[in-house]
């Protein structure tokens, strides 16, 4: 099984995105996962602030000291498998260096809320379907643009910017990004259990065909992936993500067909071992 490459992006990469960094790092202890971080306008070299270190310590995150800028690049872009941006600012950053990243780049905050509404069922069919067990949940996610609308509160997607700011504001921007790196971890560690099961149970799944999916998926304030994780997109682009002031403008397709297929036999968690960190 292929590790999941994460990458996580800010401005300067020295209070936000290595924050998240060391949360996911700590969070995500199996060998299945590879973290990194960098900054669009990094501060090469720069280290994290005294005051982000303060609130880093107080998460149990000290080794975060190690941390020193740096700039984000196109190949950075390229090999992550996931990438999660404090805004939607730097989410359209990223897709203007890479448009063809713009299906597996999501503002943390966006991410952490979409993946609370993918079925259990639809998960684990996705997980059968590819041989890169662990992109399932990017896959997951990423269909539920647009169908599920952000939560009722200003800027809801994104982490604000502590950088030169108060004590207040360097702890409101660490609440929101614990508690959208929490619902990201819980979210991958599941998708993880049940890839390493699959795997160590050697699983001949058996193997559907899927239709073409040729319309839009349904909106809704509780909408769900349903059947729409095992279909197919034509030429017709998915929908974007929430309208209006919130919506990045991308667009993604997949290939006119694809086979899925279904697992077997139940998810137990998986046995943890040392990470390796992605990008540095």
């Amino acid at each position: 099984m292929e590790p999941l490459k994460v990458l996580t992006v800010c401005t300067g990469n020295i209070c936000r995105s290595p924050l998240a960094e060391y949360f996911l790092r700590d969070a995500l202890q199996g060998g299945h996962f590879q973290l990194g971080s960098a900054g669009t306008h990094a501060v090469v070299n720069g280290a994290v602030p005294d005051q982000q270190l303060k609130i880093a310590r107080k998460l149990g995150l000290a080794t975060i000291a190690e941390h020193r800028g740096r700039q984000i690049s196109g190949t950075d872009i390229r090999e992550a498998d996931l990438i999660l941006t404090a805004t939607l600012r730097h989410r359209r950053r990223v897709v203007r260096m890479l448009p063809s990243a713009a299906g597996k780049t999501f503002t943390m905050r966006e991410f952490a809320h979409l993946s609370t509404h993918v079925r259990e069922e639809d998960l684990l069919e996705l997980i059968a379907g590819q041989k890169q067990e662990l992109r399932a949940p990017v896959t997951a996610v990423r269909l539920l643009r647009g169908t599920v609308p952000p939560p009722p509160e200003e800027d809801p997607y994104d982490i604000v910017d502590p950088y030169g700011e108060s004590k207040r504001t360097y702890r409101k921007a660490a609440e929101q990004l614990v508690e959208a790196n929490t619902d990201i971890s819980k979210f991958l560690q599941r998708v993880e259990s049940y890839a390493v099961e699959l795997e160590a149970a050697h699983v001949a799944p058996k193997v559907i065909e899927q239709p073409v999916f040729a319309s839009a998926i349904p909106s809704a304030t509780n909408a769900t992936l349903g059947g729409a994780v095992a279909a197919t997109f034509g030429e017709s682009p998915l929908p974007s993500r929430t309208a209006g002031k919130h919506s990045s403008g991308s667009r993604d397709r997949d290939d006119a067909k694809r086979v899925v297929t279904t697992p077997r036999g139940t998810a137990n968690t998986p046995a943890r071992g040392k990470h390796r960190r992605f990008g540095k």
